[in-house]
Parts: C-alpha cells; sequence; structure tokens
C-alpha cells in the first residue's frame, strides 16, 4: 500500500496503533518481541509511517486486541479466483 495514494491510512493507522500499545502499557520491545521482529521496525511503522505487511498488521491486530483495519483485510483476502486453486 502506497502512502502517497492512502496518506489518511497511513496516518491513522500509526496513531491508531501507537495508542492501542500505550494503552495496553506495552513497550515497542514488549511488542517486536511477541511479533518477532525487531523494534526499530515497530517505531518505524509508528513514527515514520511505514506499513507492516497486511499480515503483520493482522497478527499486530490480534495482538493489541483491536480490529483490524477494513483496508487491511480486503488486501489480505484470496479472491475468489485463488479460492478454487
Amino acid at each position: 500500500m502506497d502512502r502517497m495514494l492512502y496518506p489518511g491510512f497511513v496516518d491513522s493507522f500509526a496513531a491508531d496503533m501507537k495508542n492501542a500499545r500505550q494503552d495496553r502499557l506495552l513497550t515497542l520491545q514488549d511488542v517486536a518481541r511477541k511479533m518477532g521482529v525487531n523494534p526499530n521496525q515497530l517505531w518505524e511503522w509508528e513514527e515514520r509511517g511505514v506499513l507492516p505487511t497486511p499480515d503483520q498488521i493482522v497478527r499486530l491486530a490480534k495482538l493489541l486486541g483491536i480490529e483490524p483495519p477494513n483496508t487491511c483485510l480486503l488486501y489480505t483476502s484470496p479472491s475468489p479466483r485463488d479460492r478454487t486453486r
């Protein structure tokens, strides 16, 4: 997903992710350890607006107990054509 095409989504996602993490009193290191990623990568998601992969967004949402963004669910859902293979 391109930040230039979806600037509102990217900014909203980053803020929502950071707020959810802080509300649960989790550090970047806590979340990174549970997700198996580098804490610097999480910082880039929150502060620089770098988007994680769709699978990482879904995993992060589950970890934080929040709903993944609808845009992400559409992006990660296999198409009907893929289901027939």
